[in-house]
């Protein structure tokens, strides 16, 4: 199955400081956040209606730039009193090829790769 991981990062748009990050795929119909400093998926569910928003916006190309506050994918993963202080930043979209039986272990994987900060280490021969 030829599917596409769209990839998002969500800020506050005070501090710029990041607050989640979310993979979306309509092939899948999956949708999915992780909150910065946490491992924990949590899964967004859309209507039919939505994923054709949704599937329409992902067609056109996205800019790197803030999502419109309207935009069908602010409007599925934040609730309404949060859009005027989160911003929605697409950041890439990434092609996959998987059984459609793996397609969401494969982009949960996907999504904490991308949420999950990198652990630095200082090799010993430096100490």
């Amino acid at each position: 199955m030829a599917i596409v991981g769209f990839t998002f990062r969500l800020s506050d748009l005070e501090t710029g400081r990041t607050v989640a990050h979310a993979v979306l795929c309509p092939e899948a119909r999956y949708a999915t956040m992780v909150t910065s400093g946490s491992t924990r998926l949590e899964r967004q569910f859309a209507t039919s209606f939505q994923w054709l928003l949704i599937g329409q916006q992902l067609i056109r190309r996205l800019d790197t730039g803030p999502l419109h506050r309207s935009s069908a994918i602010v409007a599925l993963l934040l609730e309404a009193d949060r859009r005027a202080s989160v911003v929605i930043q697409h950041l890439i979209s990434t092609p996959f090829d998987v059984p459609a039986e793996t397609a969401v272990d494969t982009l949960d994987e996907h999504l904490l790769e991308f949420a999950t900060p990198p652990v630095y280490t200082t090799p010993t021969s430096l100490l």
